[in-house]
C-alpha cells in the first residue's frame, strides 16, 4: 500500500523549494540560514540554548560552505578540481579535496566502477536544463565513456596530492554529501545540541531539536510532488534521495534523466523511480543511492541489505514501494 501524507504537515522535506537567494529566521533556541551554494539550496537549521552562539555557529556553516565551493566547483577555473582536470601530471591541492576524491573512489570501488568520478567527459555532453535538452550524437557517447575508469586517479591523503590521467573528475554524485559531513563535524565542536544540514536534499542530523525529539524528514511521492509519501524521523543520521523524475527531459514519450550509466553512456533503465537511503553520513547516503538506481531494485535491495548500518525505501516505476529489513523503525508512526 502507498501511504500518502500532506507536505505542510511535514516539519523539513527533503524537496522544499527555494524560495530567496538567501534566508534567516529564528525563534528560542533555533537559528537557520538558508543561501545557495554548489547551484542548489542550502539550509542548516542549528538547535540550542543561546541564540547569539547559535546565530554564530549557522554563520560559519555557511562560511564553510563557500570555502568548499571554491574547493571543488568544476566550473571554477581555479579550483582544486579544476585544476586537477587541467594538469598532466600531480596536483598539490587541499586536504578536503584529497579526502573527497579518496572517499569517493571507496564508493567507485565498491561497485565496480558503475559509480564513478571520472564521469566529466559524458556528464559534458549531457544538458538537463529545458531549453538546451539534446541527446548527444552516439558515437561522441561512445567516444566518451572510453575516457571513464576510476582507476586512472590516484590520491595521496598524507601528501594532498592528486594525479590524473586520460580522463577528468566530476565530483557532483559526493561532493554534497562530504560538505554535509564536514558541517556536522564543526557543529558537533559547538555547545549546539542539534542540527540539520540540507544541502540539494543531502541531509545529515546531528543529535536532536531543542525539546529533544528527532528530527522529521519527508520522503517525496515521485509520482506526485506535492505529497510526500513517507515521514521519516532521524537523530544522527543521513539520509538521501535521488530520482529519475528531477533533471530530466523528454524527447517524444521516452525520459531522458541525470543518471548516467558509465557503461553505455546514456541514462540509467531500470525500474526504480526514487531511492532514499538512510545511513551514518551523507556522503555514503549521496553514493549509495546513486548506485542503487544504477544497479535495479533487485540487486540494489540485495546489495543495502549487505551494507553495515544503512537502509532503503525504494519506489518503483510500477508505484510500489519497496524497503529493507529494518527501514520501517525510521518511520513515523
Amino acid at each position: 500500500m502507498k501511504f500518502r501524507y500532506i507536505l505542510a504537515a511535514i516539519i523539513i522535506s527533503v524537496f522544499l523549494p527555494v524560495l530567496t537567494a538567501c534566508l534567516a529566521s529564528s525563534d528560542k533556541g533555533h537559528i537557520s540560514r538558508t543561501a545557495l551554494y554548489f547551484d542548489t539550496a542550502v539550509t542548516i537549521d542549528v538547535y540550542g540554548a543561546d541564540d547569539e552562539a547559535l546565530s554564530a555557529v549557522a554563520e560559519e556553516c555557511m562560511n564553510l560552505c563557500a570555502h568548499y565551493e571554491k574547493l571543488f566547483n568544476k566550473n571554477d577555473p581555479e579550483s582544486d578540481i579544476a585544476l586537477i582536470n587541467q594538469a598532466t601530471g600531480t596536483v598539490k591541492v587541499d586536504h578536503d579535496t584529497a579526502l573527497l576524491i579518496s572517499d569517493s573512489l571507496r564508493y567507485c570501488e565498491l561497485s565496480g566502477g558503475l559509480f564513478d568520478i571520472t564521469v566529466k567527459p559524458l556528464t559534458d555532453l549531457w544538458d538537463f536544463h529545458e531549453a538546451n535538452a539534446a541527446i548527444p550524437d552516439k558515437d561522441e557517447v561512445a567516444d566518451k565513456c572510453r575516457l571513464i575508469d576510476y582507476r586512472n586517479v590516484s590520491v595521496d591523503t598524507t601528501n594532498n596530492t592528486v594525479t590524473l590521467k586520460d580522463s577528468a573528475i566530476d565530483p557532483g554524485g559526493s561532493a554534497k554529501g562530504y560538505i554535509a559531513n564536514r558541517i556536522a563535524h564543526y557543529i558537533m565542536s559547538t555547545d549546539a545540541t542539534g542540527a540539520i544540514i540540507n544541502i540539494g536534499g543531502d541531509i545529515q542530523t546531528v543529535g536532536t531539536k531543542s525539546d529533544g525529539k528527532p528530527f522529521t524528514i519527508g520522503i517525496r511521492d515521485p509520482f506526485n510532488k506535492n505529497d510526500v509519501l513517507l515521514p521519516l524521523e532521524l537523530s544522527d543520521r543521513a539520509v538521501a534521495t535521488s530520482g529519475v523524475y528531477e533533471r530530466c527531459f523528454y524527447v517524444g514519450n521516452k525520459r531522458y534523466h541525470h543518471i548516467l550509466d558509465t557503461a553505455t553512456g546514456y541514462p540509467a533503465d531500470t525500474d526504480i523511480e526514487s531511492v532514499t537511503v538512510i545511513t551514518a553520513d551523507a556522503l555514503s547516503a549521496d553514493c549509495l543511492c546513486t548506485i542503487c538506481i544504477l544497479y535495479g531494485s533487485t540487486k540494489a535491495m540485495n546489495f543495502i541489505e549487505e551494507v553495515n548500518d544503512t537502509e532503503a525505501i525504494f519506489v518503483l516505476s510500477d508505484g510500489s514501494v519497496m524497503m529493507t529489513a529494518g527501514a520501517d523503525k525510521y518511520i513515523r508512526q
